[in-house]
Formats: C-alpha cells, structure tokens, sequence
C-alpha cells in the first residue's frame, strides 16, 4: 500500500518561532458552501431572500435567483475584509454561470458586474438594473436618485442583456455611457466602465470600452477617446467567442465561463487593463492594453462635455454584483482567486527513489529546483523580462516550509525528517534528499520551498520583496522498487495553477 508522508508544521525548536506570517497571494475563496462565507459582507434589493438555499451551495453564491414565486432581482457582496495594495496591481479570476430565466425582447438580463472600490470607503453598492450594482441611477421624477459604488474605481460588467455600456435618458433612469450607436447584437457585452467622480457619487462612471462576446466580422466594440468624449467603433476580427449566458451542458450539469481581469501600473500614469474570458472550448483576450488614465473628456447624461478624474486607491476591495427583472436569469460566482502579476512560475516535482541498496548510491536523490521556473525582473510599467539563472533568481533567498508558506527550520536551506531522511539545498540549484537507512519503506515523502526574485526597490522591481516570494512549491521522493529500470533522478514535473 502506498504511503503519503508529507513534513509538518515546525512552530518551535529549541525556543526559536521560525513560522511567519501566511502569504497573501495568492488569495483564493471557493464560494461553494451551504452557508454564508465570513469573509464577505452583503447587499440584498428586495426581496431579501438571504436565507434561501439557493443563495448558497455547491454551485457558488448564487446573486439572482427564485424562491417559489419570488425573485431576488438585486444583490451583491465584497471580500470586505480583505483589502488588496495597489502598488504592484492585481490580476482576479473568478467562475461564473448565467442560468434558466426568460427572455425579453430576445435577451436575458440584466447581468452581472466585477467591481475595484477604495477600501478606505465602507461597501455602499451601485444601482440596481442596468447600472449592475456598479454605476449610478439617476432620476427626475420625486423618487431620490440612486448612487452608485461607493469608493468606485473600476467595474466590469458582463452585460448580457446589453443596457450597462449605454447612456440612458429615461426619466425614472438617468446615467451617462454609450449614446447613438446601432449595434449589430445590443446584448452580450464586455463593458469596462471607470469610477465615480471624485466624491461624486452621481456623475461620472464613464464607459472606457465595450466589446461583444460572439459578434465577429462586423462593428462589435467601441472605445473612449480619451481627447475629445467621442467612441471609436471599429470591429475585431481575430477574437475567439463565447456565450455569455452559460447555460448547461448535454448532461444537464451547469456551464461555467472563468473570467481573467488584470490591472497593472501604467508607465503613462493610470493602470492598463486586461481581460481574459475561457469556457470549454479555451481562452481568449478580449481587452489587452487597455490605458485608464487619471484624467480625460467624457460625456455626461445629458450630453454636456466634462473633465473626469480619477485616482487610483492606495488599497482596494473587490466586490461583484447582478441584478434581473423582466428578462430573468440566474447568476453564480465561485472560486475567486486574487493573484499579483509577474508572479514567480512554479512546477511541483517528483523523483524516484529505489529503495533497493545497489540502486541508490548513498541512498540520495537530488531535484534541480529551478529546472523549468521563471522569476521576473524589471520595472511592472515597462513588461519584465524573466528567466531562472541567478541573473532573475536571488538563490539565497530558499528556503523549506510547509504547504501554507511558513518556514519549518532555523537553518533555510537544511531539514531533516526524522525517520525519514535529511532535506538539503546546496545553496545554487539542488535540492538533495538523503534516506535515512536503505530499507525506507515505500511511499510519497514531500517538502515545500519557495523563492525570490533578485530586484528590489523603486529602480530594479519588486521582484525580491518578500510580497513575491513565491508559491509553497513541493518536492516529493517516491520511494519505490525501481531495480534500475528508471534514472530515479529524471524528474517527473506536476504543473499547479
């Protein structure tokens, strides 16, 4: 029988705590229990179903959905208690799935919104409708206007039914965006839209860019010209498509598109954007480069030109948002993952070792720990270069840890398992295990380790701050009856997103 042995937590040793504090990134949140997670803070539009099952389950938390003859048509929710620095940028992917409901004027609505907020602000969601949670909803009739997110920085939308990217100049539905433009498909839009007006919680939230998810060969994106308020329409050939409602599959089980948004420091002041979009057919960038400045021209709702600006926060939350009415549909989020960019490239990888005397030769095996690894080097503003020489790699910097990236020796590059064997990095490139005696019994031993890069500081990158250390990375020995039928020290390379 197999037998997996993986090392420990090693808190104390001889009076010495050797444990540090946990890395942020990458941060992950499944979303897929039966109750409500802790680390999240909540809105609810009325009905406030909160307590129905169907807001909480394995598939994700569900932001719309039906309770017997009710509809919760609005919410959303922030990781409220996790704020996130700005400095290095971020990069967020996250699960969603659109499901059931009914059309209206052929599209389901309305859609759902990934939103950037200064964490500095308390969590004050957007309008509901259109504006998804997101931007503001204006109106001239006796009801109060309805602002928009408090802190706003930055929302993407994925605008199903296709009324987020538009300027609307309804009485009861004021809001600046879009104006005068005959899309081929009005619905299934990728919408960037920028934050709120300084303090303003009922001006600004311009559109930045739009673009539609399956149209090809035709005018399907449009994007702000950040000099004169205008949108340029042009059309994009080359992109891959999806189907925004999701849907399921032949088997009946839910379909789920993975978004991938990245914001990075821009060498022009502001940050540039990205997004990426992958169902099962594969990945495609939809928005690359995408420059957000600090200040530009836009147009407000009632068409009168203006000077935006916008700052981004020191530290921000994210949040996400949806909202349905009369073209119903049901909308899930799960398994968000915040990551900074140019993180550290990591392989987990395993080595044989026979346990038989005359195939191991001082009962030893050794990893080449940065075969096929890549750090970052250079300035986030101007594309890192990278690569796993010591010209990227800071090979001081090693040391062993366990799973959750909490340093298990006083001596970094040295372990020993009792029992087991000794753990040993050479300080360059290897990493040897040494057996304890010839007879190990059969099984998986393991060990974690992780890295730097070698920048530092305003000038080289942050690449050597201990904020890009990288991923707990294991080794593992499998120990095995191998009769020099293998070279026990080819390694075998388990790739971990």
């Amino acid at each position: 029988m197999i037998k997996r042995i993986t090392v420990g937590v090693l808190f104390l040793v001889s009076g010495l705590i050797f444990a540090q504090n946990e890395r942020l990134f990458p941060y992950r949140i499944s979303l897929t229990g039966t109750t409500k997670p802790s680390e999240i803070t909540e809105y609810f539009g009325k009905p406030h179903l909160a307590t129905s099952s169907e807001r909480y389950s394995e598939d994700g938390i569900a932001l719309t959905y039906k309770e017997g003859d009710q509809i919760q048509e609005f919410s959303g929710f922030s990781l409220d208690a996790i704020p996130f620095t700005s400095e290095f940028g971020v990069i967020i992917e996250f699960k969603y799935a659109m499901v059931d409901g009914q059309t209206f004027n052929g599209r389901y609505g309305d859609g759902m919104s990934l939103f950037i907020y200064d964490s500095n602000k308390d969590f004050e969601i957007g309008a509901h409708g259109a504006s998804l949670g997101y931007a503001y909803r204006n109106n001239e009739y006796e009801t109060p206007n309805v602002a928009g997110l408090n802190g706003a920085y930055l929302g993407v939308g994925l605008d199903v039914y296709g009324d987020f990217k538009t300027r609307s100049i309804v009485e009861h539905e004021k809001r600046e965006g879009i104006w005068g433009h005959n899309w081929s498909e009005v619905g299934s839009h990728i919408t960037i839209r920028g934050g709120q007006l300084k303090n303003n919680r009922y001006k600004g939230y311009p559109v930045l860019y739009t673009i539609n998810a399956n149209k090809k060969w035709t005018i399907n994106r449009a994007r702000l010209a950040y000099d004169t308020g205008e949108y340029d329409f042009y059309e994009e050939q080359g992109l891959k498509t999806f189907e925004m409602h999701t849907g399921y599959d032949v088997k009946g089980n839910i379909k789920y598109n993975k978004v991938i948004v990245g914001v990075t420091p821009s060498a022009k002041g502001g940050t540039e954007l990205e997004v990426r979009v992958a169902d099962d057919r594969g990945e495609g960038v939809f928005i690359r480069g995408l420059h957000y400045p600090d200040a530009f021209k836009t147009f407000d709702q009632e068409g009168n030109l203006y000077n935006f600006e916008t700052t981004i926060p020191a530290n921000f939350k994210i949040g996400f948002a949806a909202a349905t009415a009369g073209a119903y549909q049901k909308h899930l989020v799960k398994d968000i993952v915040v990551r900074l960019p140019y993180e550290p490239e990591m392989e987990d990888l395993v080595v044989f070792f026979c346990h038989k005397k005359e195939d191991n030769e001082g009962r030893s095996v050794d990893f080449d720990v940065y075969d096929d690894t890549y750090f970052y080097s250079g300035s986030l503003t101007n594309r890192p270069t990278g690569g796993n020489s010591s010209n990227f790699v800071d090979y001081t910097s090693f040391r062993f840890e366990d799973e959750e990236g909490y340093a298990i020796s006083s001596n970094p590059f040295k372990y020993v398992e009792q029992g087991v064997g000794t753990w040993e990095y050479d300080g360059n490139r290897t990493v040897v295990f040494t057996a304890e005696r010839d007879d190990l019994e059969k099984g998986e031993y393991s060990i974690y380790y992780s890295a730097k890069g070698v920048d530092k500081g305003p000038n080289g990158g942050p690449f050597g701050e201990d904020v890009y250390r990288s991923r707990p990375t294991k080794l593992t020995v499998l120990v095995d009856g191998c009769k020099k039928l293998i070279n026990p020290n080819l390694p075998i390379k388990a790739i971990v997103e």
